[in-house]
């Protein structure tokens, strides 16, 4: 921050003190970010700022004499160019929830000035909330939440049309992280009222914020070969909004065109079926029209979607579209007829493939035996020979014995 700036803000502090009489002050900090403290007074000459957290430890001060807390080294700073100026501000940088409280600012002199209270909150305001249905719970639920948020903050639920409090059965849980809030609250949804709206709003513990998110469902039906009007409305206090449609055929949301005050966008694939009313659409009448669509194309969840500051609606249509009797049965035929081709396909590749293991084992087979023949056929003469080797020793030895008869 510059000094010119600094000084500004001082000033105008000091114009609101002076018409209220008072010293004293409330500062909002945001979270992780600088804040100024502000102390302004009447320079005469010579003066000294010191500024004092709860206890009167001494965090800071102009006279290098003095000893500062160790806790605020590097945390708090003076404009030491502004003291003289009559400037004693303090700046305290990124600001977390331990630094909320109440800081005194003394000044001394030749002419004494009244202290001043700063009382510091500290916030880190909201940046979104997010409103959608789940399931887990094994029965169906709404679910809002949102993150990073300090204080907690509070939240209610209510309908449209409006419907008993003690009706919404809802379950609200907030659980710190890093010194911020996340805040998550289940209601569950009320049978037979598919109609309902439900709203949630989040107001700051401060109360500088509010944010609102709603949520309807509906279901549609039709036919192929016909239009389809898919409605959707804003709430009526709701202005400059963006609006943009979704189509969810599977696990991908895809974008089906978004329009605001300066920009209208359209997909490709969209630009011929999917038309909004291009007039009605300001008003808040974000109605979809379909041209001709396909069962099997256009069939699934479309989600339209109003954004505003701290205000988002979101209706969910589940869209089921379906083929004409004599489309139906075509496209039975056709498919009987593909289960056919496909049987058929199977069939002879089964044939096949059994033809060709029997030609394989076949050869096996033949191969086996020939093995066998060639086996046998070796083995005979080496037997032959050796009929042959004892037929001749027999020979010799019976003529041998003739002899010794002899």
């Amino acid at each position: 921050m510059t000094p010119g700036f600094i000084w500004t803000l001082a000033l105008l502090w000091t114009i609101t003190q002076a018409e209220a009489k008072s010293q004293d002050v409330q500062v909002t900090c945001f979270y992780a970010r600088d804040c100024i403290l502000p102390c302004i007074f009447s320079p005469v000459g010579g003066e000294v700022v010191r500024w004092y957290r709860p206890g009167n430890s001494l965090i800071l001060s102009s006279d290098r004499n003095d000893t500062q807390e160790q806790n605020y080294v590097g945390k708090v700073v003076l404009f030491e160019d502004q003291v003289a100026l009559g400037n004693g501000s303090l700046l305290l940088q990124h600001c977390l929830p331990q630094d909320r409280g109440r800081y005194r600012c003394r000044v001394t002199g030749q002419q004494e000035a009244p202290e001043t209270t700063v009382t510091v909150r500290v916030e880190a305001p909201m940046r979104s909330l997010t409103l959608e249905t789940t399931r887990l719970s094994g029965y169906e639920e709404v679910l809002c939440s949102t993150r990073n948020v300090y204080p907690a903050p509070n939240l209610a639920w209510s309908t449209e049309p409006p419907t008993a409090k003690n009706a919404l059965k809802h379950t609200t849980h907030k659980r710190e992280t890093k010194g911020l809030y996340t805040l998550e609250s289940k209601l569950r949804k009320l049978r037979g009222t598919s109609s309902l709206t439900y709203v949630c709003t989040v107001t700051a513990a401060y109360g500088a914020q509010t944010w609102r998110a709603s949520l309807s469902e509906t279901e549609v039906s039709n036919t192929e070969g016909g239009d389809l009007i898919l409605p959707c409305r804003a709430p009526k206090d709701l202005h400059n909004f963006t609006l943009t449609w979704y189509f969810l055929p599977a696990d991908h949301p895809l974008v089906i065109l978004t329009y605001n005050s300066s920009t209208q966008w359209t997909a490709k694939e969209w630009a011929d079926r999917a038309q909004l009313d291009g007039l009605r659409w300001k008003a808040g009448d974000g109605s979809l029209k379909l041209q001709n669509p396909q069962s099997s194309e256009h069939s699934g969840t479309y989600t339209c979607s109003f954004t505003a500051h701290q205000n988002t609606h979101v209706v969910h249509i589940r869209v089921n579209v379906t083929a004409t009797r004599g489309e139906k049965a075509e496209r039975e035929a056709e498919a009987s007829s593909s289960w056919w081709i496909a049987a058929v396909v199977v069939a002879v590749l089964a044939i096949a493939m059994a033809a060709v293991v029997g030609i394989l084992k076949l050869r096996a087979d033949c191969s086996q035996s020939e093995k066998r023949m060639e086996e046998a056929t070796m083995m005979h003469p080496i037997r032959d020979e050796k009929d042959a080797e004892i037929s001749s020793e027999n020979f010799h030895l019976a003529e041998h014995q003739s002899d010794g008869h002899t």
